[in-house]
Parts: C-alpha cells; sequence; structure tokens
C-alpha cells in the first residue's frame, strides 16, 4: 500500500478490515513444561483450534475440531501430556472446561 498525494494532501490507503478484525494466523502459542511441545491457537477451516507440533519440526496438528465459536485460551497440564480448554458449547456464556490428550488428540468424554 502507497501513500497518494491529493491537492498537496498525504492519502493514506484504508487498512483492510480483514487485518483488523480477522482471525490471527497463531495465537496464544504456549511451551509445554517439559520443553517439547509448543502449542497454539489458530484456525481450522475458519474457525479458532487448539494445534501442537514438536520443538523443531514443522509437525503442526490440530487437536480439536471446533465448527462453531472456536478456543481462545488453553494451559498445558503439569505433565506435558494434557492441555485443558475452555469453551462455550451451547451458546450460552458458560464456558466449560476441557481436557485433550496433547500425543493422541482425545478428549474424555
Amino acid at each position: 500500500m502507497k501513500a497518494r498525494a491529493h491537492n498537496n494532501k498525504v492519502c493514506v490507503p484504508r487498512i483492510p478490515l480483514e487485518v483488523l478484525f480477522g482471525d490471527p494466523e497463531r495465537m496464544n502459542s504456549l511451551l509445554s513444561p517439559d520443553g517439547r511441545r509448543p502449542a497454539c491457537v489458530a484456525p481450522l477451516d475458519g474457525v479458532l483450534n487448539l494445534w501442537v507440533r514438536s520443538t523443531g519440526k514443522e509437525d503442526d496438528k490440530p487437536l480439536t475440531a471446533e465448527t462453531q465459536r472456536g478456543i481462545w485460551s488453553y494451559e498445558w497440564m503439569y505433565d506435558s501430556q494434557h492441555l485443558i480448554f475452555r469453551k462455550d458449547t451451547a451458546n450460552d456464556e458458560y464456558h466449560r472446561q476441557y481436557s485433550v490428550n496433547a500425543v493422541t488428540g482425545e478428549i474424555p468424554p
């Protein structure tokens, strides 16, 4: 985007709304307590989900497959095997807490 001059004034192009309000490529990156796995929140089919990878590798894999409101926050558990995250399942703004295994992707009922 280049600035243009108009009547001796500099016109700066507008920032696209997608840049300001769209989903980020990645956010909330956290390293597991043992330092082996970074995790982050990133879009999967346009909805924010939890992703994990091995340190130093490009083996990103989604741990969740949310299709509605997405996941915004999470934390690693002390065992470096599980993450806990909060989500609103009924669109009632009551966020429930869930756990997911970082290796298998299993979410207990």
